[in-house]
């Protein structure tokens, strides 16, 4: 009888090369920039990753309760001669969209573009303040 060694390492080794291949081949090969949005005492705020764009291609509409923010990320151009090894960094036309909470101004937002990062300001609604109603008797 022959004793065959098992070594599960190996295992988990090849099934990290098989789902690394998978997700290459899954790659989105359009831009989709990561937000994060939080929520303060006064305002929305919702941060978009957008390197390598200029301000001016990018398009932040409000219509109704959507928040729109699209643009597009043109592809790296590489010098005359040089071929390219490897590309991982989408580029094309992107478009967000956002519901807008009940809570949240449709006027008054504004957005500021540093180092490659999108900040949309989205003030909130100010509440009606309580009031009393009169109960007239006939």
């Amino acid at each position: 009888m022959q004793l065959i060694h098992h070594n599960p390492w190996e295992l988990m080794s090849s099934l990290r090369r098989d789902v690394s291949r998978l997700r290459e081949a899954e790659m989105p090969d359009t831009f989709v920039p990561a937000v994060d949005i939080y929520e303060e005492a006064e305002r929305f705020v919702v941060l978009s990753d957008l390197p390598g764009i200029e301000a001016a291609r990018i398009d932040i509409t409000v219509e109704e309760d959507l928040l729109t923010i699209k643009g597009e990320r043109k592809a790296t151009q590489t010098a005359e001669g040089a071929s390219l090894q490897r590309a991982e960094r989408a580029s094309g036309q992107f478009e967000r969209v956002f519901r807008l909470p009940e809570t949240a101004a449709g006027e008054g937002i504004r957005a500021e573009y540093s180092d490659g990062v999108l900040t949309v300001y989205i003030p909130k609604a100010e509440k009606p303040a309580p009031y009393r109603i009169e109960v007239t008797a006939n």
